[in-house]
C-alpha cells in the first residue's frame, strides 16, 4: 500500500492546485452554498492543504466554516474570510460542492 500511496502523490504532484487567495475569499462568498467542502491552501511545502470543513450559508449572506477544532470538539466560525486570515500559512481555500444524487 505504501508503494501504491507514493505512486499516487506523484501523480497528484503534476496536478495544478487552483484555490482562491485569502485576499479574494469574500468576493466569491456569492458562489459559495452551504455543504460545500472547504479546504484550507497551505504554503507549507509537501502539504496542500492544513484544514478542512464545510460551508454553512446564513439567510443574510454570511459565510460560515463548520469544523473541529483542535480539541476535537464542532466549532462553527462566524466568517470564513476572517478565520483563514487568522491561519499562520494560510494562504487561501479550495472548494469542492458534492452532485447531488
Amino acid at each position: 500500500n505504501y508503494h501504491c500511496i507514493l505512486e499516487m502523490e506523484a501523480q497528484l504532484d503534476a496536478v495544478p492546485l487552483n484555490y482562491i487567495p485569502t485576499d479574494q475569499i469574500h468576493r466569491n462568498y456569492d458562489q459559495l452554498q452551504s455543504g460545500d467542502i472547504i479546504g484550507i491552501a497551505t504554503n507549507i511545502p509537501g502539504l496542500d492543504v492544513t484544514h478542512t470543513g464545510f460551508i454553512e450559508r446564513q439567510p443574510d449572506g454570511r459565510i460560515r466554516l463548520i469544523h473541529a477544532s483542535p480539541a476535537g470538539e464542532v466549532t462553527i466560525s462566524q466568517d470564513l474570510h476572517q478565520y483563514v486570515g487568522n491561519i499562520k500559512n494560510a494562504i487561501g481555500i479550495l472548494v469542492v460542492r458534492p452532485n447531488p444524487l
